[in-house]
């Protein structure tokens, strides 16, 4: 790439592969990996990984909005879960 900064893209995310599998998440790994190339890519979704607070992986950095909630309340996705996620989304403004 030339000289000019390169464009800088954002995913927000609950789930992500490979901490949770799914056509979504194989979808969004797929997508930010290849972006990685041409762009300066972030994920922002729940902290799924032990460790480096901002790991990175592939170009892709990931950042954790708020802590690990279970995706699921017995057979239904948590409403717990879905409020957590959405209030951590407020520290992005």
């Amino acid at each position: 790439m030339s000289d000019r900064r390169r464009p800088v893209v954002a995913l927000v995310t609950d789930a992500i592969f490979p901490y949770h599998r799914g056509g979504k998440e194989t979808r969004y790994h797929e997508i930010s990996r290849r972006l990685a190339d041409h762009a300066e890519v972030h994920v922002y979704t729940m902290r799924w990984w032990a460790g480096a607070p901002e790991p990175r992986e592939g170009g892709v950095t990931f950042h954790a909005l708020s802590p690990l909630v279970p995706l699921y309340s017995r057979e239904r996705r948590s409403i717990r879960q879905a409020l957590v996620s959405a209030l951590g989304c407020l520290t992005l403004l």
